[in-house]
C-alpha cells in the first residue's frame, strides 16, 4: 500500500482538503483527531476519488496554495531579516492567540510590528504601534484585544518574549552591556499588570537567547511558542512542532508548568529554587502613572555591568565609559545627589523583629539579576513594592534594605534605575553595630515624595560596588536568592518599613 504524506489545508465535516509533499491537493476521509495545519500520513484507499469540481472546492483549493505560498514566502524573508539585519536591537513577540512581532531600537522604540499569523497581522490591521515606546505598544495591543474580546479559550494567558539581535554592533562590541540592557527592558515588560486591562490577562514574560530566537524563525514559530517548544525538549515533554505551533498556548504552558494553574490575577506561584526559605505566592506588580519610582546617585559614577564572565580585577574587565540606557526615560549617567558613607547603625530606624500592619500594609517581591554567585564586583537587583493594604502610603515614610556582607571594608557607590522622577529616590550604606553572619552590612533605599495607591507598587533596580572593584561573596547573604530565578516574586529577607517600623519580611538576627 502506497503511503501519503501531507499537510491539512481545510477542514470540512467528512473530509479534509490535503496538499502533498509534490505540491497536490486531494481529499481526504477526515479523522476525529484532525486538525487544520497537521501533518498527516494516509493510504491510497483513504483518498477521496469523486473529485468535485465545484466553484467553492476550486475556490478553497486556490485560496490554501496562497495561503501556503504566503508562508513559504514569510519564513523566507525571516530568516534573511534574522541574518542580515544590523538596524534592531532586540525582539518582542507577543502571543495570545494573535502572535505579533516587535523590532525595537536600543531606545526601546518600536520600528517595526509583523503579524507572525492571520490573527495577527487582522489584530493590528488598524492599529498605529510604530515609533512608540515598546512597553506602551504592548499595552496598547493587549487593550485593543481585550476591548475586541480576542482572548485565549479558557484562560487568558499573554506571553512576552524578548531576544537580542546578535548582529547587531552593540551587541558584537559590548555583549555584557546589551544583556544588562535587555534585562531591564524585561523588568519594565513585567510590570504590565493585568488590572490595567480589567483583569482579563495573565501576563507571562521570557528571556529567549539568539539562537532559539532563529530557531524559531527556521520552524515559522514566534519566540515564546519556540522556548515553549524547547523546554519541553529539554525536559522529556512529549510536544510536536506542530502542536507548540497551533496548540491553545495556555495548554501548552500547563503542560510545562510555566504557569500557575490557578486564576486568581493577584497570586502566581512563587518558582521552585534551592535554598529559599519561607517564600509566599507571587503578586503581579501594577505601577501608577507618577508614582516614585528612581535612582539614587553614587559619589563616583559608574556604569552597570552584566557579570557573567569571569573576569575579577577592574583592569581586565571591559566597563563602559557611559551607561547606555533608554533615552525616553530620562536617566543621566551621573545624578546630583552625593552618596553618604558607612553611616553609623544609631542613625537608622530602630530594628524590630516581627512585622507590624497598624501603619500600613506592604508587600516586596524581588530577585537579582546577576548570574554569577561568589566573586561578583558588583551585586544587581530588582526591588518591587506592592501596597497591599486599603489605604495610600506615602513614599517618603517608606524605606526597604538589602542585607548583605561586605567581605573587606571599603568604601562603596551605588546607582539605581526606575521608571519615573529619577531625582526622588534616596539611599544610604549602613555599617550594622550587631553583624551576623549573613549579614554586615544593608543598603537602604527610599524616596523624597510621591504615594503608593492600594493594589499599586512601585520598582527600583539597584547596583553597587565597592570602589576598587573589589569582590563581594553574595551566596551566604541575607537578602540574596537564587541566581537562577530570573523573575519578580515575594521574599521576606529584603525588608520593608513605613515611618521606622517594620512592615514586611524577616531582619538578620
Amino acid at each position: 500500500m502506497v503511503i501519503n504524506m501531507g499537510t491539512i489545508m481545510e477542514v470540512y465535516k467528512n473530509e479534509v482538503l490535503v496538499m502533498t509533499v509534490d505540491f497536490e491537493l486531494v481529499r481526504v476521509k477526515r479523522k476525529p483527531e484532525m486538525y487544520l495545519g497537521q501533518q498527516v500520513y494516509f493510504g491510497d484507499s483513504e483518498v477521496i476519488k469523486s473529485q468535485r469540481k465545484s466553484n467553492f472546492f476550486v475556490a478553497s483549493a486556490i485560496a490554501a496554495i496562497m495561503m501556503f505560498a504566503i508562508i513559504i514566502i514569510y519564513v523566507v524573508l525571516q530568516k534573511g531579516n534574522f541574518k542580515n539585519d544590523n538596524n534592531f536591537y532586540a525582539y518582542v513577540d507577543l502571543d495570545i492567540n494573535p502572535s505579533i512581532e516587535f523590532l525595537i531600537n536600543d531606545n526601546d522604540i518600536v520600528k517595526k510590528v509583523i503579524p507572525l499569523n492571520n490573527d495577527g497581522k487582522k489584530a493590528i490591521s488598524d492599529t498605529l504601534l510604530k515609533e512608540l515606546p515598546i512597553k506602551e505598544a504592548v499595552e496598547k495591543v493587549m487593550g485593543k484585544f481585550q476591548k475586541e474580546g480576542i482572548k485565549n479559550a479558557k484562560n487568558n494567558i499573554v506571553m512576552i518574549s524578548a531576544s537580542l539581535n546578535p548582529e547587531i554592533k552593540s551587541y558584537k562590541e559590548n555583549k555584557d552591556n546589551a544583556e544588562l540592557k535587555l534585562n531591564k527592558l524585561i523588568a519594565s515588560l513585567k510590570s504590565i499588570d493585568g488590572t490595567e486591562i480589567n483583569k482579563e490577562y495573565t501576563v507571562n514574560v521570557v528571556k529567549v537567547e539568539p539562537e532559539v530566537k532563529k530557531q524559531a524563525v527556521e520552524n515559522g514559530l514566534s519566540a515564546g511558542r519556540q522556548f515553549i517548544l524547547k523546554e519541553a525538549q529539554n525536559n522529556g515533554v512529549d510536544m510536536t512542532l506542530n502542536e507548540a505551533k497551533t496548540g491553545n498556548l495556555a495548554v501548552l504552558m500547563k503542560k510545562l508548568d510555566l504557569y500557575n494553574k490557578s486564576t486568581d490575577k493577584e497570586t502566581l506561584s512563587t518558582p521552585t529554587v534551592k535554598s529559599i526559605k519561607n517564600t509566599t505566592p507571587e503578586a503581579k506588580p501594577t505601577f501608577t502613572k507618577g508614582a516614585a519610582l528612581v535612582g539614587s546617585t553614587p559619589k563616583n559614577s559608574y556604569n552597570p555591568i552584566n557579570l557573567k564572565n569571569d573576569k575579577e580585577t577592574p583592569t581586565k574587565l571591559n566597563i563602559p565609559t557611559q551607561l547606555d540606557i533608554p533615552t525616553q526615560l530620562d536617566i543621566p549617567p551621573k545624578l546630583n545627589t552625593p552618596t553618604p558613607k558607612n553611616i553609623s547603625e544609631s542613625k537608622k530606624p530602630v530594628e524590630s523583629k516581627t512585622s507590624d500592619s497598624s501603619a500600613g500594609t506592604i508587600k516586596i517581591q524581588y530577585y537579582n539579576v546577576s548570574k554569577k554567585v561568589s566573586k561578583v564586583i558588583q551585586i544587581n537587583t530588582v526591588i518591587n513594592v506592592i501596597n497591599t493594604g486599603s489605604e495610600a502610603i506615602d513614599l517618603k515614610d517608606l524605606t526597604v534594605r538589602y542585607y548583605y556582607t561586605i567581605n573587606g571594608e571599603r568604601p562603596q557607590s551605588a546607582d539605581c534605575w526606575a521608571q519615573t522622577d529619577k531625582s526622588n529616590i534616596i539611599h544610604r550604606f549602613v555599617k550594622m553595630n550587631r553583624p551576623s553572619g549573613k549579614a554586615d552590612y544593608y543598603l537602604e533605599i527610599g524616596f523624597k515624595s510621591g504615594l503608593v495607591e492600594p493594589g499599586k507598587s512601585t520598582m527600583v533596580i539597584t547596583w553597587f560596588n565597592k570602589d576598587n572593584w573589589s569582590n563581594y561573596e553574595q551566596d551566604d547573604d541575607h537578602s540574596y536568592n537564587s541566581s537562577g530565578i530570573e523573575e519578580l516574586y515575594d521574599w521576606k529577607y529584603v525588608t520593608g518599613y513605613i515611618k521606622g517600623a517594620l512592615k514586611w519580611g524577616i531582619e538578620p538576627k
